[in-house]
């Protein structure tokens, strides 16, 4: 299984919603692969926004992504990661 890890400075946005997108499209297209999220200075929550967006089910070019239910905490996996991606 491929694992990949999503950072950005307060885990509160970006790199929550880039997992759940991943995860969810790891999952319908049925590959091996699976994410997490993480902060260099987690924030206490998620940002408002990103809990509205939560609650949608987004079509993306033809392929219908839940997040809702997906956000991750702040922990940093102990496990290695096969690919980190930094959001700016």
């Amino acid at each position: 299984m491929i694992t990949a890890l999503f950072v950005c400075v307060h885990n509160a946005g970006r790199s929550q919603m880039a997992a759940s997108i991943f995860n969810c499209l790891a999952q319908r297209l049925g590959v091996p692969a699976s994410a997490s999220s993480a902060g260099t200075q987690p924030a206490e929550r998620v940002h408002p926004n990103v809990v509205q967006i939560s609650m949608l089910d987004v079509e993306v070019r033809e392929v219908r992504i839940v997040i809702q239910g997906q956000f991750q905490d702040n922990k940093i996996p102990k496990a290695p990661v096969d690919v980190q991606y930094t959001t700016v």
